[in-house]
């Protein structure tokens, strides 16, 4: 036989071990149902049961199979909804007997039973990952939209739902008990910049939400959801997709939505099947959840990658190709567009691991790939002061050598790598505060941050536990760092506890220049300054003071407070003269403190005094 997607087994062990029973569910090439086969003397042979197609075109996703642990013969197998059937895609009107989310058999295979939908219309989310047993014999289905517990699995004659308005008559009895559990697969986050207790995120088979306080959550649109962006200067303007090409947009704050998918290459002559080929949305390959972002600039303008690139100045209501596949030096390779970032006429477009710049608009492209790179990336950050200045993140795991986090501050002409002592995980999300200066990565164990361009980088800890982070947000008028991760909902923090002060090293040199004079060269490494190589940018130093510095007690010319002052293209760290007078030879104490943005640093050296 010819099998596909994953295959699960179920075991029932015998006290000999001789006559174990085993489940075995295996799916054919195109993801469905090949065949249930139980055997009875521990996989001498086995008998093809007369299950139904629970998989549906999703082996490769959900195929989770159990055995009750005290009876052999009571079996549950569970997957996919049967959408084509049941919603009157095929067949009209909804059929409650043949959703196929869960089926299960009491009779050891003879018979069975659909347990998807119970009494009150009560069941357990589509996209079944694991079943299991309570000790008291209650069946578990944890899926894409948290835990249920069906509490009669060995009812008798189990009886889904009658029709669409009554449940009455149903004896399945299922009981949601996901209640306060934080178990949202996140797939794109969005603060409000005007208030800071709302929230939007689409979540894996959730639909889009709408936080409005704390941990008050309600769903403003069902399906799949995708990345959620918010306008900054217009909060109440709100987008949001589904999967595939369906975006859609809000002026009213996720009350009322609308399509916003006018222009996105609407008659395809290649004839491309689109991931979202039943909705009609044109056809272009995309991604899963196409990629789509506001120009900081001008939040009226939304550029969408499917395998073209699309931009609309009118808030999404008119999309126009500025990119197109092969045309103006733009994705020549027809690849899938991953990520994308804006500023102005200045957009970044990676599609199959190649990264293309525009500098006007799209009349000219430039491939701009990061050298050794040619996975896909996370994501892409620009500037939008300074639209030469990137940041890239990649979201797969490989020679840890590569890197995962990179910066180019000439449009893309030459690269460095950032990735210091991030760990070898995919990173997903890269983010910069343009207020301080600080990065943030968002990885597949939490979130770091850097405050020297990733000379340095620090996990942040504290209410975030380690989970994957997929998508950041950073609002500087509320304050808050936005993390969405995939499994653990949403968590703010405020930026001024993300960042963490960085350990600033002062090496010194003291020489004599009189009787009663020493000069004292304070040389300060690691505190926000990043340095490259000649032809990748000027240096970059965040606002960095320093308050105080004495020898032996006495205080120097200049006095302070000093600015570190501009620091020259390149340099590695800035270096501080300072004149002290009435201080002997012989042993000394240099004291130093200062602050800078984010944080604080300081220290204290004992010195030789000439």
């Amino acid at each position: 036989m010819t099998v596909g997607g994953q295959t699960t087994i179920a075991l029932f062990p015998s006290a000999d071990g001789t006559a174990d029973t085993v489940y075995v569910s295996i799916p054919d090439t195109n993801q469905n149902l090949l065949g249930l086969y139980k055997s009875v003397d521990g996989g001498a042979s086995f008998a093809k049961l007369p299950a139904p197609d629970y998989l549906t075109g999703q082996a490769f996703y959900d195929n989770a199979v159990v055995v009750s642990p005290t009876d052999p013969n009571v079996f549950f197998a569970a997957g996919k909804v049967n959408y084509a059937d049941v919603f009157g895609f095929v067949n009209t009107p909804t059929d409650y007997n043949n959703l196929r989310t869960l089926v299960g058999t009491t009779d050891g295979g003879k018979t069975f039973h659909d347990f998807s939908l119970g009494k009150g219309f009560v069941g357990p989310h589509t996209d079944t990952h694991a079943l299991s047993f309570t000790l008291d014999g209650r069946l578990l289905d944890g899926n894409d939209g948290g835990i249920w517990r069906l509490e009669n699995p060995t009812v008798a004659n189990p009886t889904p739902p009658a029709n669409d308005m009554d449940a009455s008559n149903s004896n399945i009895q299922w009981t949601d008990i996901n209640n306060n559990l934080n178990t949202l697969q996140f797939t794109g986050i969005a603060l409000d910049p005007s208030n800071a207790t709302v929230a939007y995120g689409g979540a894996q088979d959730n639909g889009t939400s709408k936080q409005t306080g704390i941990n008050n959550w309600t769903q403003v649109r069902g399906g799949d959801g995708g990345f959620t962006r918010v306008d900054n200067s217009h909060p109440q303007t709100v987008y949001h997709e589904y999967y595939g090409i369906s975006l859609e947009r809000s002026d009213d704050g996720g009350q009322t939505w609308t399509p916003r998918v006018n222009g996105i290459n609407p008659d395809d002559p290649a004839g491309n099947f689109n991931m979202v080929g039943a909705f009609g949305h044109g056809t272009d390959p995309a991604a899963f959840y196409v990629p789509y972002k506001l120009d900081p600039l001008n939040q009226s303008h939304v550029v969408y990658g499917t395998d073209h690139l699309y931009l609309s100045t009118d808030k999404g209501d008119n999309f126009v190709a500025i990119g197109t596949p092969g045309v103006a030096g733009f994705n020549p390779n027809d690849a899938t567009i991953d990520t994308l970032a804006i500023a102005g006429s200045t957009i970044y477009v990676e599609a199959g691991g190649s990264i293309f710049v525009t500098t006007d608009n799209g009349a000219t492209w430039t491939d701009r790939s990061i050298p050794n790179v040619t996975d896909p990336l996370g994501d892409l950050f620009v500037d939008p002061a300074n639209p030469q200045d990137v940041l890239a993140a990649k979201d797969t795991f490989d020679d840890a050598s590569v890197g995962k986090i990179f910066r180019s501050t000439n449009g893309g002409a030459a690269w460095r790598n950032i990735t210091a002592n991030l760990p070898d995980l995919p990173f997903n999300a890269i983010k910069r505060d343009l207020k301080s200066g600080v990065l943030y990565a968002g990885g597949d164990d939490g979130v770091y941050s850097t405050v020297n361009f990733g000379g340095s980088w620090k996990r942040i800890v504290g209410s975030l536990p380690t989970v994957q982070v997929v998508d950041l947000d950073v609002i500087n008028p509320t304050g808050l760092l936005g993390a969405g991760t995939h499994g653990r909902g949403l968590y703010t923090m405020p930026l001024s506890k993300t960042v963490a002060a960085p350990n600033v090293i002062g090496m010194t040199t003291l020489t004599r220049t009189s009787a009663g004079t020493v000069q004292v060269v304070l040389t300060l490494s690691n505190f926000g300054i990043s340095a490259g190589p000649a032809g990748s940018g000027a240096a970059d130093a965040l606002n960095a003071v320093l308050n105080s510095i004495t020898l032996n007690g006495k205080t120097g010319t200049p006095p302070t407070p000093v600015a570190v002052g501009a620091i020259a293209p390149y340099s590695q760290v800035p270096s501080l003269t300072f004149t002290f007078t009435g201080v002997g030879a012989g042993p000394g104490l240099l004291k130093f403190a200062g602050t800078f943005t984010g944080g604080t640093f300081g220290g204290s050296q004992r010195v030789s005094v000439p």
